[in-house]
């Protein structure tokens, strides 16, 4: 009897001290230094804090972008100052891209249509006609180089009569086809001199 009254005694101190056993609350780091906590009251949890939470965002910072005039900023740094149609670029306006390329004149359902200027960041310059984005029409077109051509472009390529005057002082007049002289034209030397006058293709001359 003796020996049940200890075993009953021993079974309700082992009971009492694990009731009392203090909650622990264990932490879970991972790489990203983002503790996940957990215990048994409830679920995980996110705790998001050391995150940067700094970002760059796309918005119309001044005017109407929607039907009117205004300024827009990309995420990428791009910047457009002019009008709008629709949400879309549409009208006289001036785009900057991030590398530094600026293009000012006429705009058309977001894309450059119409007359104007485009400097790129290698310093290569474009003032004339546009169609989708690309050189289209007459225009001058002036390379970094100090190369110049005004003419007609299809497609942004030199295509139709155009006059091209390189930086050695040597100039053509006449057909170009895809950037290259091709048809009837005439080649002078940097004093005006004739050096060839007659058929061009593929950009080399074949005959009188």
């Amino acid at each position: 009897m003796k020996n049940v009254i200890i075993f009953i005694a021993l079974c309700i101190f082992l009971s009492c001290q694990s009731m009392q056993r203090p909650h622990v609350e264990q932490k879970y780091v991972s790489d990203d230094s983002s503790a996940h906590v957990f215990d048994d009251s409830s679920e995980d949890v996110y705790d998001d804090s050391s995150e940067d939470d700094s970002q760059s965002y796309s918005s119309c910072i001044s005017g109407d972008c929607t039907n009117g005039e205004g300024t827009y900023t990309w995420s990428n740094g791009e910047r457009y100052t002019g009008q709008w149609k629709n949400g879309d670029r549409h009208g006289e306006g001036i785009n900057i891209w991030p590398n530094g390329e600026i293009y000012t004149g006429q705009w058309e359902d977001g894309k450059r249509n119409g007359k104007g200027t485009n400097i790129w960041a290698s310093g290569e310059k474009y003032t004339g006609q546009w169609k989708d984005d690309i050189r289209h029409g007459e225009g001058t077109n002036i390379w970094s180089d100090g190369e110049k051509y005004t003419g007609q472009w299809e497609d942004g390529k030199r295509n139709g009569k155009g006059t091209n005057i390189w930086s050695n002082g040597e100039k053509y007049t006449g057909q170009w086809k895809d950037d290259k002289r091709h048809g009837k034209g005439t080649l002078y030397d940097s004093t005006g001199k004739v050096l060839k006058k007659g058929t061009f293709q593929d950009d080399e001359y074949v005959s009188k």
